[in-house]
């Protein structure tokens, strides 16, 4: 059985934390997308994420597409950037090495997650600087 602690060794001098971020590829999305609380969907088509937690509906989707959708709030000029996750449910620390490496350049991130991938949104003018930082961490960019 392979250890999963994060400050732990795996074969190869390699923390597990480590070897997770280097076996995780991650890619940049075309587009731009908004971040958009809905009232009520009418459509499903064009959306990328889509979250109903009872209280409210929150919808990702690119901007050119918002005129889809009725909204109550948008927030814009996000691109989009998914960690692949090499082994899902086992990477202890992996959000939080993430959020704090990309947190000391002063960038406000906002992550959303599925069963094998997460999700950075960050704005525009800060994506350049984000997968930087990823590639610094060791994450392979696709």
């Amino acid at each position: 059985m392979k250890n999963n602690i994060p400050g732990k060794k795996n074969k190869g001098d390699l923390t597990v934390l480590q070897s997770i971020i280097r076996n995780s590829p991650v890619k940049l999305y075309e587009g731009r997308y908004a971040v958009v609380k809905c009232n009520e969907l009418t459509a499903l088509d064009h959306i990328f994420m889509l979250s109903n937690d009872g209280d409210e509906i929150t919808v990702i989707l690119e901007e050119k597409n918002l005129k889809n959708i009725s909204y109550e709030k948008a927030e814009k000029w996000f691109k989009i950037i998914s960690v692949n996750v090499s082994t899902p449910f086992l990477g202890v620390g992996l959000l939080a090495e993430i959020s704090a490496k990309i947190a000391e350049k002063g960038i406000n991130i906002f992550i959303v997650s599925t069963f094998s991938k997460d999700f950075i949104l960050l704005r525009e003018e800060d994506a350049g600087q984000g997968i930087n930082i990823l590639k610094e961490i060791g994450f392979p960019v696709i």
